[in-house]
């Protein structure tokens, strides 16, 4: 998935939708990631988008400056894109980034699968 197409899957009307039913460890009774499809579905019907894992993107990280330009890109470096259940419920937007090398593991950072539906 590329930054693009976590930032659209997740952008909706207002820019923090659902978070009463995000996980932080503030707010939830949860402390871990839940299997697939245990959050509720955003409104294009996308379950997890945010609050169970932050999630890789293809795209190297780089800085935006406020015209757009960006700069520093971070050589070997991948996107990491929104937030998972260990964030605070202030960090658990779409528009939260970070990132980190390609060979990273973490049990709070996932990928998603994403596959073009045919009419």
């Amino acid at each position: 998935m590329t930054e693009a197409d976590q930032a659209f899957q997740t952008k909706l009307e207002h820019p923090r939708y659902g978070e009463s039913h995000l996980f932080s460890p503030s707010e939830s009774a949860t402390h871990w990631t839940l299997t697939a499809g245990s959050l509720k579905p955003n409104q294009y019907g996308l379950f997890d988008m945010l609050g169970n894992l932050a999630e890789w993107c293809q795209e190297r990280y780089c800085e935006f400056q406020p015209d757009g330009t960006t700069i520093n890109f971070v050589e070997e470096s991948r996107v990491i894109r929104g937030g998972s259940f260990r964030y605070q419920a202030t960090m658990l937007r779409s528009a939260q980034r970070t990132w980190d090398i390609p060979g990273y593991r973490s049990p709070y950072v996932g990928f998603r699968i994403v596959r073009q539906s045919r009419p």
